[in-house]
């Protein structure tokens, strides 16, 4: 194993990429279900899917409201249907709304100062 793989950095540009690649193999894999007939049946699965895709910029979003824009436009259906999801623990869909609203780095770096 190589310690400066993309795979084990913890900055930026490999939370960045990883986000990236994840998207466009969930793009290739909703579009398969799709063509295939079997999108429906399983769309609440899909949409988990997409939310693990946003989950990669969380680090990011912790750091800075940089990618704000980016994670809002990465798959912007969860946006709308996110919250409704059964699955979701109640715990995470805070964390989407306190993100939603813009609030979630301000809350995390408060968070850090409190816990010093």
């Amino acid at each position: 194993m190589k310690p400066d793989s993309i795979s084990h950095r913890q900055d930026d540009n490999a939370d960045l990429r990883r986000c990236h690649d994840a998207h466009a193999n969930t793009e290739i894999a909703c579009r398969f279900a799709k063509d295939k007939g079997f999108y429906k049946q399983y769309e609440n699965e899909f949409l988990q899917l997409k939310a693990n895709v946003r989950g990669f910029l969380m680090p990011l979003m912790k750091r800075s409201n940089r990618y704000y824009m980016e994670w809002l436009c990465c798959f912007p259906e969860l946006n709308r249907q996110y919250l409704f999801l059964a699955e979701v623990p109640a715990s995470l869909k805070v964390v989407f709304l306190l993100t939603l609203c813009g609030t979630y780095p301000y809350i995390c770096k408060l968070r850090s100062l409190l816990h010093r």
